[in-house]
């Protein structure tokens, strides 16, 4: 289960086997495999998003499914943005 000191659970997915949240200021993903993991290196890693400049500060809420989740995101000179990240049907074996 998600637990960690210091980590807000914001939703989940697919019965539990998915959660996203925040975590030491940084949105995050938890499944049991791989447990508590930061959402940018995550998108940076599998999707071959550049995200650099920026922070996911939040994960808020996820698709049933898994494969959508949204949250806000803050630049370098401090405007925040929301964010839709749409994971490809591939990439869910990593969950």
């Amino acid at each position: 289960m998600f637990k960690c000191s210091n980590a807000l659970p914001a939703d989940v997915a697919n019965g539990g086997v998915l959660i996203v949240g925040i975590y030491n200021g940084k949105a995050v993903i938890w499944d049991e495999q791989n447990g508590v993991r930061d959402l940018k290196l995550f998108t940076e890693a599998h999707l071959g998003e550049d995200l650099s400049g920026w922070v996911l500060v939040t994960a808020s809420a996820l698709s049933e499914n898994g494969m959508h989740i949204v949250g806000s995101m803050k630049a370098a000179d401090q405007h925040s943005e929301g964010y839709l990240l749409s994971i490809p049907p591939e990439c869910s074996s990593e969950w």
